[in-house]
This record gives structure tokens, sequence and C-alpha cells, in this order.
């Protein structure tokens, strides 16, 4: 359970401090240097992937190199939280149950889980080019580093922490 948690926390802060390094720490709405880091993050497990150097320890130094970045900034005081939210509360908590078992998706468990188990046993891309192959691998390589450490669960919690920043 604890891998699970890990996995997808070091994913995010990784993510998200590379967001807070590329605005110069001027502290953006967390959302933002979320949105900001994500595609940095993925450009650097791409990176490894592609020169097949995508093992687990890798994986965890590179997030744990991108959490290094982190710097104190003035402090982001959100703003007061609209009634709103408090009709969205009900589906959060369902969906964060949700997120916290295995995958049983089929599209999730082949595309965009079997894809990232395959790299990760092959610590790279496979060298055959198929299908699913050729689609776009945006969240797939920022969900490399959460299924390394905390396999299906993990990835669905990185999954829920970019629906939460929508």
């Amino acid at each position: 359970m604890t891998l699970l948690w890990a996995g997808s926390g070091l994913t995010l802060l990784a993510a998200w401090s590379l967001g807070r390094a590329a605005w110069r720490y001027r502290a953006p709405h967390w959302t933002l240097a979320l949105a900001t880091g994500a595609p940095l993050l993925s450009l650097a497990v791409f990176a490894l992937l592609l020169f097949q150097q995508a093992t687990t320890p890798a994986l965890i130094a590179l997030c744990a190199a991108a959490c290094l970045l982190i710097r104190p900034a003035r402090p982001f005081l959100p703003s007061r939280p609209h009634w709103l939210s408090a009709l969205a509360l009900p589906f959060l908590v369902l969906y964060l149950i949700h997120a916290l078992t295995p995958e049983t998706q089929p599209d999730g468990v082949t595309y965009h889980l079997g894809l990232v188990a395959e790299w990760l046993r092959l610590h790279g891309f496979s060298p055959r080019v198929g299908f699913y192959e050729m689609l776009p691998l945006g969240m797939e390589t920022l969900f490399a580093p959460a299924f390394a450490i905390g396999r299906h669960s993990s990835t669905k919690l990185v999954h829920f922490a970019f629906l939460l920043a929508t």
C-alpha cells in the first residue's frame, strides 16, 4: 500500500517541481506547475526509454533529482472554496476509492499500462512497431515511474491527480 502512494506521489512531486522550476520559482497555482512540469518529466522519461535505460532505479533517480529542484517561494493563498466544491466532494471520494483499486478496464490494461509494463520489462521501447506503438505517448510516459514503483493503482492515482488539476 505504501508503494502505491510512493509511486504516485514521487511522480507527481517530480512533475510539480519541474513545473515550479520552469516558472522560475514564482509559485504559480499548483495546477499550472503540474501542467507545466508534466511534459518536462515526460520528455525525460522518453529519453530514458529511447536509450534503453528505463530501469526502476533510473526512474526513481530521475524523479528524485527533479524533486531536488524544489525551492521555497512565496506562499500561494488559495481563494475561499466555492459552494460547487461541496457538490463535487461525493464524486471525488467515489473516484478516489475507484483509483485505489487495480486497473480492470481493457483499454487501460492492454494499451495504457500494457505498453508501460513492456517498456519496463525491456528497459526501453519495444523494437516491434504496431498500431499501439504509433499512438501518442503523453500520459503513458508519466505512468512509467509510477508503474515501476507502485504498479496499476499508482498510475490510477496519477490519473486522478490530473483529473483534480483540471
